[in-house]
C-alpha cells in the first residue's frame, strides 16, 4: 500500500470537509433523546464537556454521576444552546475523611462536637492545635465542619464545598486531608485555595518542555475555565505582582513542583 502525500492528505479532508463540519456542530444541538441517561427522568438539561460519550442527565444525576470527579466542566441547555452551568459549586459537597482509614481520633458510632467554617482569608492566623471555634447554629454533632475552597485543577479553576472529617482541629490536620485527596495548599495556615496533583504535574511538564513560566499557565487555566471573559474566573495572576524565580522542591509523587505556581494564583477577591 502507497504512502500517501501531503497534498493527498489534504484532499481527503477537503473532500469531508462539510460532513465533519456538521458532525462537529452537532454536538452544540440539543440531542433527540431528552430523556435522563440514567433515571430516564423527564428533566434532562446538563451534560459534561469531559465525561466521554454523549450523557445528557437531570440536575440530581448530573451531582451524582461527578461525585468522583468533581472539576468537570457542566453546561446546562438554556433553551437555544448549552451555557456554563454552577450546579456542582452549589449542590456538590466533597467529603474529605480518613479514607480508607478509620478516623483516628473518634469510634464510628461516636457524636463529637464540630468546629466551624474555616476564616475566608488565607492569610488568617493559624489555627492552634485542639482549638476548636464554636459550632455554627444548625449544624449538627453527626456532620464535618464545612468550608468553601477555590480549586484548581487541569479542567479549570473552581469553588467547591468541603466536608472536613470530625477529627481535624488544626491547621496541620487540614493539610493532612487536603493532601491525602491528592489536593495540594497554596497556603498552609488557613487553606481556601489548592491544586489538584494533576494540574501540578502539568506545570512541571509545562515548564520543562515548553519553558512555560507561571503567569502563563494560570492564563491558561483561566481560559480554560472561561475562554470569553477569562477576568471572570475565582482567581488569577495579581496585576500588581512579578512571579519570583522557579526554585524546585521535592513533595512526594510531585517532583519539581514550583512554588512559584501558588504564589501567581493567589487574587485579592479569593484569598
Amino acid at each position: 500500500m502507497s504512502c500517501q502525500t501531503q497534498n493527498e492528505f489534504m484532499q481527503d479532508y477537503l473532500d469531508r470537509r462539510h460532513s465533519i463540519l456538521v458532525e462537529i456542530l452537532r454536538h452544540e444541538a440539543f440531542p433527540s433523546q431528552q430523556l435522563c441517561s440514567n433515571c430516564q427522568g423527564p428533566s434532562s438539561l446538563y451534560r459534561c464537556r469531559d465525561c466521554f460519550g454523549t450523557n445528557i442527565w437531570c440536575r440530581e444525576c448530573c451531582v451524582s454521576a461527578h461525585r468522583r470527579a468533581p472539576f468537570h466542566r457542566i453546561q446546562m441547555w438554556n433553551g437555544s444552546y448549552f451555557e456554563q452551568s454552577d450546579v456542582l459549586t452549589h449542590k456538590l459537597i466533597i467529603d474529605l475523611t480518613h479514607f480508607p482509614d478509620d478516623c483516628p481520633s473518634i469510634p464510628s458510632n461516636d457524636e463529637t462536637q464540630i468546629i466551624n467554617d474555616l476564616d475566608d482569608s488565607d492569610d488568617a492566623d493559624e489555627f492552634a492545635d485542639g482549638y476548636q471555634p464554636s459550632q455554627p447554629s444548625g449544624s449538627t454533632a453527626h456532620s464535618g465542619s464545612r468550608s468553601t475552597l477555590t480549586i484548581i485543577a487541569s479542567t479549570g479553576i473552581f469553588k467547591r464545598s468541603i466536608r472536613w472529617c470530625h477529627c481535624a482541629k488544626s491547621s496541620k490536620q487540614y493539610v493532612q486531608l487536603l493532601l491525602r485527596a491528592k489536593l495540594f495548599p497554596a497556603s498552609f495556615k488557613n487553606p481556601k485555595t489548592v491544586f489538584t496533583f494533576e494540574v501540578l504535574d502539568q506545570f512541571r511538564l509545562d515548564a520543562l518542555e515548553c519553558k512555560t513560566a507561571a503567569m502563563n499557565f494560570m492564563s491558561k487555566i483561566g481560559r480554560i475555565t472561561n475562554e470569553a471573559f477569562p477576568s471572570r474566573v475565582p482567581v488569577g495572576p495579581p496585576t500588581n505582582c512579578i512571579p519570583s524565580p522557579v526554585s524546585l522542591c521535592r513533595i512526594g509523587p510531585l517532583q519539581e513542583v514550583t512554588p512559584s505556581l501558588q504564589a501567581v494564583a493567589g487574587s485579592p477577591q479569593s484569598n
